[in-house]
Parts: C-alpha cells; sequence; structure tokens
C-alpha cells in the first residue's frame, strides 16, 4: 500500500543507517504478530496432538534457532534493542523462515485451524512490509528477495556504479565488481574490504594500455582521458593524490604507521572518488561519450 502522504511529498530520502527504538519496537511487533498467527509454523511448527498437523507457529523452538544462528542477539532481544547487524540478521532469519499459512479444518474440540504453508507468498509479502517501514523512515537498508540484505545510495552515486562497466579485462573486472558489490553491503567493515578492492583495481587499471612499464601505461591512459592540457594536469595531480592515499593511508598496506579509515562517511567519500577517476579512465580507454 501507497501511503496518502508519500503520494504528496514523494519518498522520503533514505540516510539513516541507525535503527532507532522506534522503528525497532514496530519491526518487533510485527515478527510477534507473524508469530502469532503461524507464519513460521512452517520451519516451526506447533502440532496438533490429536494429528501430525500444524496449528501454529513454535515461539519457543523459533527463539532458540534464532538465538543459535545469531550468538550476538541479546537473550531478552524482544525488550532489549540488538545491534543493527544484529537487527538485520534477524531479519534476514525471518525472511529465511516464514510462509504465508492458510486455515483450513477447524478442530472444534482445541478451538484452532490447522494450516497449510506458501512459502513464496510469505516471504513477498513480509519483503514488502520490512521495506516499506525502512523506506517510510529514511533507512538506507532494503531486504532483497534473495534474502539478503544491501545499503541503498542516493541517486548519483548509483549511477557511478552502473556507469563503471568493466572491459574484458579479467583480474580488473573480479577487482572492481568485487568493489561494487561490497560497498553497498551494510556492514561498514565489508564496506571497507571494498575500498581496498577498489585501490587494488586502480593499481590493475595503470598496467592495461601497451607501454614499457607502469609510468608509461599510466601516461598515456591519462593522455587519453584529457581534453585540455589544463585538464591533463588536473588529472595528474588527482592520479598523484588517489595513489599516494593509497600508500599513506591504511587501504592497500596494512603496516604499522599507516593511518586508520573506519568512519563509514570517509569510506563513502574515498570510494566514489576514486570510482569517479576510474569511470573516467574506463571511457576513455573504451571511446565512449
Amino acid at each position: 500500500m501507497e501511503y496518502f502522504s508519500d503520494q504528496q511529498r514523494g519518498k522520503r530520502e533514505a540516510f539513516r543507517e541507525d535503527i532507532s527504538d522506534q522503528v525497532w519496537r514496530g519491526i518487533l511487533s510485527h515478527i510477534n504478530a507473524l508469530i502469532d498467527n503461524g507464519a513460521f509454523g512452517e520451519s516451526f511448527p506447533e502440532i496438533c496432538i490429536d494429528g501430525p498437523v500444524v496449528f501454529g507457529s513454535c515461539k519457543s523452538a523459533f527463539s532458540d534457532a534464532c538465538r543459535a544462528e545469531i550468538p550476538r542477539l541479546p537473550e531478552d532481544w524482544d525488550i532489549d534493542k540488538p545491534d543493527t547487524l544484529d537487527l538485520l540478521d534477524l531479519i534476514q532469519f525471518c525472511f529465511k523462515n516464514i510462509s504465508k499459512p492458510s486455515r483450513h479444518d477447524y478442530h472444534d474440540y482445541f478451538k484452532h485451524y490447522h494450516l497449510t504453508f506458501n512459502r513464496q507468498e510469505g516471504q513477498e509479502t513480509f519483503l514488502g512490509q520490512i521495506n516499506q517501514i525502512f523506506e517510510r523512515n529514511g533507512i538506507v537498508f532494503r531486504l532483497q528477495s534473495d534474502g539478503s540484505i544491501i545499503r541503498t545510495l542516493p541517486p548519483e552515486f548509483n549511477q557511478l556504479l552502473d556507469a563503471s562497466k568493466t572491459g574484458n579485462e579479467r583480474g580488473f573486472d573480479d577487482l572492481l565488481n568485487d568493489a561494487k558489490a561490497k560497498i553497498i553491503r551494510p556492514d561498514p567493515r565489508v564496506r571497507k574490504e571494498g575500498l581496498e578492492r577498489l585501490w587494488d583495481a586502480w593499481e590493475c587499471l595503470k598496467t592495461l594500455e601497451e607501454g614499457n612499464g607502469k609510468k608509461e601505461q599510466i601516461t598515456k591512459l591519462l593522455d587519453k582521458a584529457a581534453s585540455s592540457q589544463e585538464f591533463r594536469g588536473l588529472l595528474e595531480v588527482e592520479a598523484k593524490a588517489l595513489t599516494e592515499i593509497g600508500n599513506k593511508y591504511r587501504i592497500r598496506h596494512f603496516e604499522q604507521g599507516k593511518i586508520e579509515i573506519s568512519d563509514p562517511r570517509q569510506i563513502d567519500y574515498l570510494f566514489f572518488r576514486m570510482l569517479s577517476m576510474i569511470n573516467l579512465l574506463l571511457k576513455a580507454r573504451s571511446g565512449t561519450p
């Protein structure tokens, strides 16, 4: 369902990576309602004692399995809000185990219905409900149809990711694609790995042109991307600055004395600064406008 306010004001910009207490309480209430209506009964069945048929979800089995797969989840996770990454794991756990329950065969003695299940429909509905909560609260995360969770990016960043197409250079392609896949992950540690891969891709890109050594190869590549002598000078300065960042900060080199980068905002800044440069040079190599 699309809310009237979204029609009038447009979708809320997604910029938050923290999940507030209010949002957590809403997600928790939704999960508890799904437990109560039997939506997890296919994976964690409550069995009718009159026969091997399911009439609901076994909350204790659900909770025990959940804590086993997400060991950092608080013991009283329905009271204490989990860490954001653990909360996202909980959402994925629910997605993996949810089904749409359908009632049939009312059991008059025990006053309950027996249930049948459709996993695909249950997952599709759950995905839509969780993503609507995220979207309406300006949260950047989105549950995907394969059960993964990604981080949404501003449109201009998405355009840059889409525009940075590789050119059948096997080692370079692998590094670039891995970097792009990691930067949209919720875990900042994985995004940091994406930054490392992108800097490795940068060093690899310098060697793709014909030439006698890396210096001559990168010179040819920068020449291709320059539309004027002035812009060629700007590219030279930027190429040296990016290489120096990789050497000075703990991106490609991890020995003592390197400067640590851990702030997610800094990771994004450096990643998309480098990706802009790589994208420009890739287009120059391929002759793409």
